[in-house]
Parts: structure tokens; C-alpha cells; sequence
């Protein structure tokens, strides 16, 4: 496969009860002003979660911060593993109903990725930036095939935040039934 070009970037947007928007191979800060003509502080959040990807990504060269990273995200994922085990006592046509009313305890969106296309299959649910999904708590390296997002995310087609780009940008909420269309099936490798 060809490396990756400053224009593999595709978002998928909802605002409010406004229909799914989709635009393909946007340049970052293409992608950046298409979000902001709809809501100019998820075009920020965008920014943001690019900055810190890059920070994040400088600073692990050093192996002993790589370490003192992934301590920190652990911890951290280990939250989500709580939930996504709440989940899977939840038919997924439920998952909207209890992730919406954790989104009202705390401002921290969040993601969750479905192995089958239409929501079906095991999932994960995600709130924390992970460089490869084949680690432990996730153990979800692709094999997502759908998605319910709730603010601005990016899943990346490799680990360490690398390859293709698709921004989820949902205000409040967004959800795809299947990832297949935009060749991200059972590809999605890291998160942010």
C-alpha cells in the first residue's frame, strides 16, 4: 500500500439531528475548516488532539517517557474497560442510551467500535488515546467494522497514529454502520 498523503483525511460529521455528513481526502487543515463551517469548536478539538498526537509522539523517542506514557494511559483505559465489560451486558441498541448518560457525569467523549458491521459483534469502548490497539486493555487491532462516537476523535490506520485518518466528529453524536465504505474495515490499528 502507498504511504499515506497530507490528504488521506476523511470526517464523518453529524450536528444535532442534521443528516450524516461525509467528505473524502481533505488535507488536515481542509478537514479542520469543513468542521468549523458547522461548529468552530469541534474544528479546535481537531487541533488540539493533532497537537497532542504530535507531542505525545516526540516525547515517547525516549523510551523511559514511552513508558511513563503508557503507565499514565493505562490507567486511564483501564476505566474503559469497566465500561465496555457494562456494555457487554447491554444489547447494542442500548449502547447509545447509557453512553449518553455517562457523557452527562463528565465532558470527556468517547468512542465505541463494533466488530461486526450494523453494531453487531464484540466491541470496545474507548476514551483514551491508544498507540496500538493490539495492547492490553483494547486487544481491538483491526477489527472494527462500525462506530458510535460522541465529540471529536480520529482512528488511525496504524499504530502509533499513522496511515489513513477518519475523524468522527459528532455534536454530540455520531454513529456508521459500516467503516467498509471508507476502506477502514477491520483496519483501524490506534486512536485519539
Amino acid at each position: 500500500m502507498a504511504a499515506p498523503t497530507e490528504n488521506d483525511n476523511i470526517v464523518v460529521m453529524q450536528v444535532g439531528d442534521r443528516p450524516v455528513q461525509v467528505e473524502r481526502g481533505l488535507s488536515a487543515e481542509r478537514a479542520r475548516e469543513f468542521v468549523s463551517k458547522a461548529d468552530a469548536q469541534a474544528a479546535e478539538r481537531m487541533t488540539a488532539v493533532e497537537a497532542r498526537v504530535s507531542a505525545v509522539t516526540k516525547a515517547v523517542a525516549d523510551p523511559n517517557r514511552a513508558v511513563e506514557y503508557y503507565q499514565v494511559q493505562l490507567a486511564k483505559a483501564r476505566t474503559d474497560e469497566e465500561i465496555s465489560l457494562e456494555l457487554e451486558e447491554l444489547p447494542s441498541e442500548e449502547h447509545f442510551q447509557r453512553v449518553s448518560e455517562l457523557q452527562q457525569l463528565h465532558e470527556v467523549g468517547s468512542t465505541i467500535f463494533y466488530a461486526n458491521t450494523k453494531f453487531g459483534g464484540s466491541h470496545k469502548f474507548l476514551t483514551t488515546p491508544w498507540p496500538n490497539l493490539k495492547w492490553w486493555p483494547y486487544k481491538f487491532n483491526d477489527k472494527a467494522s462500525s462506530v458510535k462516537n460522541w465529540g471529536v476523535h480520529v482512528a488511525y490506520e496504524h499504530h502509533w497514529w499513522k496511515g489513513r485518518k477518519l475523524w468522527l466528529v459528532g455534536i454530540p453524536f455520531v454513529q456508521f454502520e459500516d467503516l467498509g465504505v471508507f476502506g477502514m474495515n477491520d483496519t483501524i490499528t490506534s486512536y485519539a
